[in-house]
């Protein structure tokens, strides 16, 4: 009797605790948004998105060399049409997806799991940098990570075998529908989805309910299709992106050492993100997944393919160059690396000999602390680019639009804070000021501008913007600066012209 209480106490605990983290991470999510940081150079391009077209044309390719899914698109749309075109408006729908996804993970966790060991998934998803980073930021990477879980919860509260057939094909077209138009990552986890159905079905020798699911299959292959040749295609052929993500595909038949070794490196680093840098939990956090995924197998094959093929499918894009592994693009591969880890750590938790769970929630509380974020996120507001700062500085200075030029980086967001903030108007004395292009000859600028000009950057590569001073500096003196991270502004006057030298020199 002693014990059992003893265990209901421990119980209690452990979901309090689960929850206490939960909690952990809505309030510092709240907390960083409500720091209102200035829309940086994609966020602004996605704001212009919505504000320049109309429901119907987020449908489209977008432009900017922007991707977001049309569905949230929508939903940004619809936050501004209630609440305007602030940063604030822009980023709810983010935030409401991140606290979400963690009541869902704790959902998820509890189905696959025990509260002896969900604790730790859970607060390493509350916690992580790059989990608060994207829950108040203008993109689509948390509602993927919201809409990947949601389909393999409700994969696991959907019995096909207790419910009707035209209720699971209605309730999987409808969840596909959303899921595909959503978020792009669903296509894994909806193969996931479609491969626990069908083999379970198959294995119980119930052919009829495995045509089911291949008919469902096919419905969202057919949506996907469409979804692939009228907005994705386009996107993932750019010769832009595809530049820019070169770094983050895998080699699909690694055949020597150094290509073993970039796949390695581009998992390890997102193992990294999920649970921790240190080597330490670096090596525990592999050993997790890998214990994770042996007793996933064995244990629990059917629900196992929820989360093993959507990982094995995202490896095999990656390694065809159609999806980039880079960690934001690649977040909602976090939690399912999560998931594995949790179940790897309830086998480990339920060894007999009372010292190791203990040790193992000792060592898990430390690997949680040494991953938070949270307290210096919700301290210390962190601009990544503080255009703002740099226009207010320019415009104090007496200048107006004629006599400022912005850089090509700076652009999307000197747009956004001069033509679409609510507030615009504060700026409207500078509205009209120069938007460079990527090719601008600001050497040609610093010769033939008038008197006093100001350069305005933020987001700007260090060599760049030295090779870009010194070309200014050539005809220029700098009398005034503000100059720190993400927010670079110089003011010039010409520099006086030398006199002639004399005969007698």
């Amino acid at each position: 009797m002693q014990l059992r209480v003893k265990q209901e106490h421990i119980d209690r605990f452990l979901k309090l605790f689960a929850f206490f983290l939960i909690l952990c991470g809505v309030v510092s999510r709240v907390t960083v948004f409500f720091h209102s940081r200035n829309l940086f150079i994609d966020e602004a391009n996605i704001a212009r998105n919505v504000f320049e077209r109309s429901f119907l044309q987020l449908a489209t390719p977008l432009s900017y060399e922007q991707y977001a899914p049309p569905v949230f698109m929508w939903m940004l749309k619809l936050s501004t049409v209630f609440l305007g075109y602030g940063e604030m408006a822009f980023r709810l729908f983010t935030l409401l997806c991140s606290a979400a996804a963690l009541g869902v993970m704790y959902l998820l966790m509890k189905r696959l799991t025990s509260l002896r060991s969900l604790w730790y998934p859970i607060g390493l998803m509350a916690v992580a940098f790059i989990m608060l980073r994207y829950s108040t930021e203008l993109k689509q990477y948390m509602s993927d990570v919201l809409i990947v879980l949601s389909l393999i919860l409700l994969a696991l509260k959907t019995d096909i075998f207790n419910i009707s057939r035209k209720r699971f094909v209605l309730t999987w077209f409808i969840a596909g529908t959303v899921a595909i138009w959503g978020a792009m990552p669903s296509v894994f986890a909806l193969t996931g989805v479609g491969c626990y159905y069908f083999f379970d079905a198959l294995r119980r020798k119930q052919y009829a309910l495995s045509g089911i699911v291949a008919f469902t299959g096919v419905l969202w292959l057919c949506q996907f299709a469409i979804y692939y040749f009228l907005i994705l295609k386009p996107q993932i052929e750019s010769n832009y992106l595809q530049n820019f993500h070169q770094d983050y595909f895998l080699y699909a038949t690694p055949s020597v050492m150094s290509e073993w070794k970039h796949n390695w490196n581009v998992i390890k680093t997102l193992i990294q993100e999920t649970g921790g840098y240190s080597d330490f939990f670096g090596a525990a956090n592999v050993l997790l997944l890998i214990l994770g995924t042996a007793f996933f197998l064995r244990k629990d094959f059917m629900k196992s393919l929820l989360i093993l093929v959507p990982l094995a499918a995202v490896m095999l894009a990656a390694g065809l160059n159609q999806y980039s592994l880079i960690p934001r693009v690649a977040l909602f591969i976090m939690p399912l690396f999560l998931v594995i880890m949790g179940y790897g750590l309830e086998q480990l938790m339920g060894v007999r000999w009372k010292v190791v769970p203990v040790v193992l929630f000792l060592l898990g509380l430390k690997g949680i602390y040494n991953h938070s974020m949270v307290g210096a996120m919700m301290v210390q507001k962190k601009e990544i680019e503080h255009i703002t700062k740099a226009m207010d500085f320019v415009q104090g200075q007496g200048l107006t639009g004629d006599q400022i030029y912005v850089h090509n980086g700076a652009r999307p967001s000197f747009i956004y804070y001069s033509q679409i903030h609510p507030m615009r108007n504060k700026w409207a004395r500078i509205r009209d000021a120069h938007l460079l292009s990527w090719d601008a000859n600001y050497s040609g600028i610093a010769a033939n501008a008038s008197d006093t000009v100001a350069l305005v950057l933020t987001s700007v590569y260090p060599d760049d913007l030295k090779r870009t001073l010194e070309a200014m500096e050539v005809h220029r003196r700098e009398i005034a600066r503000v100059d720190e991270e993400g927010c670079h502004s110089f003011i010039y006057v010409k520099k006086p012209a030398q006199a002639p030298a004399s005969k007698g020199d």
